[in-house]
């Protein structure tokens, strides 16, 4: 999608998982998978808290689901 520089590329750290293990991170992380040639699922989700007052347009997604509140 973009190009990095050459000196940000060079601090990437790999980080390997083996199946039913996940990675949690910020939406301020710069992140990238390779192709999964597993044949296997490989599964992502999305998560976003917010508060009650704020407004969710529904058609932000295919896929919208109404929030859940805890």
């Amino acid at each position: 999608m973009f190009n990095l520089p050459e000196d940000l590329e060079q601090q990437a750290i790999p980080v390997v998982l083996r199946p039913g293990e996940f990675v949690l991170f910020t939406d301020q992380l710069m992140h990238r998978s390779i192709r999964n040639t597993s044949g296997r699922v490989r599964l992502a989700l999305t998560l976003r808290l917010t508060q009650p007052s704020v407004h969710i347009v529904s058609s932000y997604s295919p896929i919208y689901s109404k929030p859940v509140l805890l």
